[in-house]
């Protein structure tokens, strides 16, 4: 038995680091700095696969789609609370310096188009 965790970010994805496993600098109240993998496996006591949230829906939906062909680079785009990029390489999530955090960009609010005041204030 194993564990998967697609978690919202930023995490720290580098298997050789000393916070492997959390999620870092949220501004999600409570989450920051917090250890999710060690926690569950240690609660667990079973291996963990981690990843990103959007980099785990991308994979689902490279591989378990309908027509069953694979696209390659394969890029999934999110939007909920922001808007997440999980992108497939050959076969295997995108990772590196950073994991492809596509989705943090700025997008400014065209008062003119939607004069509708976001419930979220947001510095800009």
């Amino acid at each position: 038995m194993a564990v998967g965790i697609a978690s919202f970010g930023p995490i720290d994805l580098n298997l050789y680091s000393q916070t492997y496993g959390y999620i870092t600098t949220t501004p999600k109240v409570g989450w920051k700095n917090i250890n999710l993998c060690g926690q569950i496996q240690q609660g667990l006591k079973v291996p963990i696969a981690f990843d990103t949230d959007v980099n785990a829906a991308a994979f689902g939906e490279q591989y378990w789609k309908k027509d069953k062909q694979l696209l390659d680079p394969f890029l999934y785009m999110t939007v909920g609370t922001g808007i997440g990029v999980g992108v497939i390489v050959n076969g295997s999530p995108l990772h590196g310096l950073i994991h492809a955090e596509a989705g943090h960009m700025l997008v400014p609010h065209n008062w003119q188009r939607d004069p509708f005041l976001r419930w979220l204030p947001i510095p800009w």
